[in-house]
């Protein structure tokens, strides 16, 4: 397929490796940097366009494109939280005729909207998000930004180690070292992307829970949950002591996320929507 993919493409970005993997299952990509934005449309015919998040794209691009290029859907692709939901958003998912979330809880709202609306985790990149054999250094670590106090506070009392600033192959490397990898919630309404590459990386993740978690995971299988700082710091306690636990956990939480939440389940699934929204539409 011809796919025009309108976002931000630094080098951190998922998107660029969202692009990657769209190349690799044999699609052509053309790219608009939302940073940087040319607008600059490719003559040849798209099959539909794919819009990452758009925030301060204007909305009339998108009316301009179903003009140009019909029928030509475009497909909104949003991994934020829900405190991002703004109007802005919602006019976007109005007038867009396909839309993704990482996040079932804001499917839900957005289906107020729109009647294609969809559930589908970012994934993680295998050739970068995969174990490392690296000594574990850390007993407890968080890698990000612990940007809340909720988050600073359990950092704080746990003793995690926290890593800042590792993205991608280094970013699993961290992973490698860690013995136990902490993991947090948007108010519990869904994970963070993060999740995924912890534990493709062969992570042992503690996290806090969300609604529809066990759609998804096991837990206590493929992963542990904590409830409270209390129960956070008794399983790190457990965990830290029962290592052969650990390592099962981490490994079962390795093969889940290997077959079910690669990128190319996400590209596969977009392009499976796309191919619906075309036959319909004809």
């Amino acid at each position: 397929m011809n796919i025009l993919f309108v976002g931000k493409f630094h080098k951190s970005s998922n998107n660029i490796l969202h692009k990657a993997t769209l190349e690799e299952l044999g699609h052509k990509v053309w790219t608009i940097d939302l940073v940087y934005p040319k607008w600059l449309l490719p003559s040849e015919v798209l099959d539909f366009v794919l819009v990452s998040k758009g925030v301060g794209m204007p909305i009339e691009f998108i009316e301009v494109i179903q003009e140009i290029y019909p029928p030509c859907p475009v497909v909104l692709w949003y991994m934020d939280a829900m405190n991002n939901f703004d109007d802005e958003l919602i006019e976007k998912i109005k007038v867009c005729d396909i839309f993704f979330s990482s996040m079932r809880y804001i499917v839900d709202q957005a289906q107020q909207y729109s009647k294609r609306c969809y559930y589908q985790p970012a994934g993680f990149y295998p050739p970068k998000n995969k174990p490392w054999p690296f000594r574990k250094e850390y007993d407890v670590s968080f890698i990000g930004n612990p940007y809340n106090d909720d988050r600073k506070l359990h950092c704080e009392e746990t003793g995690a180690e926290v890593l800042r600033g590792w993205f991608g192959k280094a970013h699993a490397k961290m992973v490698s070292r860690s013995k136990i990898n902490l993991g947090f919630t948007f108010n519990r309404q869904g994970a963070s992307n993060r999740i995924y590459k912890v534990m493709a990386a062969g992570g042992f993740l503690l996290t806090q829970p969300w609604d529809g978690l066990k759609l998804d995971f096991m837990p206590e299988v493929e992963l542990v949950t904590f409830d409270s700082l209390q129960d956070c710091k008794d399983k790190i306690a457990y965990y830290l002591a029962h290592e052969a636990s650990r390592e099962v956990i981490a490994e079962e939480g390795m093969k889940l996320v290997g077959n079910k939440f690669t990128m190319k389940n996400w590209a596969k699934h977009i392009i499976k929507r796309v191919k619906e929204w075309k036959k319909y539409h004809g």
